[in-house]
């Protein structure tokens, strides 16, 4: 019996210009088609391509000083150099040997620093990324990596400036922020789907922070109560919205209404969001499977408390809808 990989095209000519050319691996390849990376071997077994040797590695022809800004000055992990070059990781470490580089040993990332001191305190632009991680974040679990996926440019933005992080595609003087840390942004598109913004990278201070809010790796089950200061909770809470959170409006006549939703697949998670929210702000929600729903006038309520001030980091687009609801009623 076939499997569903047998069935899915994958054309040699780009099978040849992602392995020769760009010097992606197989791995890599695989990840683009969706498939596993034996899948994207047995089809180079078949269209008779080669494997690649060291020598053809060298052929990638890496810029030494491209090589000592990404792995030395910005301090790069050898895989992040990578895939910012597009190529595979073994073909970075054999470039590294050739130019004399000196390799960081095993382990390196466990004392990587890349957000700014300043930043890693309670605060409501730091407690607004926490509720980011909770909602889009992952963990990961053998890696002091902390990742944020998302498809919405705005909340990978609003991300980087609360802590004082720059995606390496934005110009310093474009930023507003000069002195920012510049972060490599992976950015992924296969269509139908949306593009997919990614911001990766180890901070072994930043990771023990969110593990001691209670963060896990693999957490989306798992999701419990976590540690966040009753001052804070409110920024929390939008970050947490905006990453899994949607309103819906009605305004027809007779039929006006606003509707609050909040997703996890975390029942424990929710019902502690439900608590913490009736306790802090008076509101009451109802907890039904895998949301956590806000209606009518406790929608509004709920708006209220989130966005308490005019200028507090938050997706725009979901801020406006509450906004033209509320304003009308």
């Amino acid at each position: 019996m076939k499997r569903r990989s047998d069935y899915v095209e994958i054309p040699k000519p780009e099978i040849e210009r992602l392995y020769y050319v760009e010097g992606l691996t197989q791995g890599q390849i695989a990840e683009r088609f969706g498939v596993t990376p034996k899948t994207i071997g047995n089809r180079m077994a078949e269209y008779g391509l080669a494997t690649r040797s060291a020598q053809d590695y060298l052929r990638l022809n890496l810029s030494k000083s491209e090589l000592e800004r990404l792995y030395l000055a910005e301090n790069r992990p050898a895989p992040e150099v990578a895939a910012i070059l597009g190529c595979a990781v073994s073909a970075v470490y054999n470039y590294l040997d050739l130019y004399g580089i000196p390799i960081r040993p095993r382990g390196a990332d466990k004392i990587k620093r890349i957000v700014p001191e300043g930043r890693l305190t309670w605060s409501p632009e730091f407690a607004y990324v926490v509720g980011l991680i909770a909602s889009d974040g992952n963990l990961q679990a053998k890696t002091n990596e902390v990742r944020l996926a998302s498809t919405d440019r705005q909340i990978i933005d609003l991300y980087c400036r609360c802590l004082g992080l720059r995606p390496d595609d934005v110009v310093a003087h474009d930023w507003g922020d000069p002195s920012a840390t510049s972060v490599h942004m992976r950015v992924e598109h296969r269509p139908p789907y949306k593009k997919q913004y990614h911001i990766i990278f180890s901070d072994y201070v930043f990771r023990e922070l969110l593990e001691k809010t209670g963060l896990t790796p693999n957490k989306s089950r798992t999701l419990g109560p976590l540690h966040i200061p009753d001052r804070y909770f409110r920024d929390f809470l939008r970050g947490e919205f905006d990453g899994d959170g949607c309103w819906s409006a009605d305004r027809r006549p007779k039929r006006n209404w606003l509707l609050g939703i909040i997703t996890s697949g975390s029942r424990s998670y929710l019902d502690w969001l439900a608590d913490r929210i009736l306790n802090l702000a008076g509101i009451r929600g109802n907890a039904n499977g895998i949301e956590l729903r806000f209606e009518r006038e406790s929608a509004k309520l709920l708006g209220h408390f989130m966005y308490y001030q005019a200028e507090v980091p938050c997706l725009g687009r979901k801020r406006r809808l509450w906004e033209a609801w509320a304003h009308e009623v």
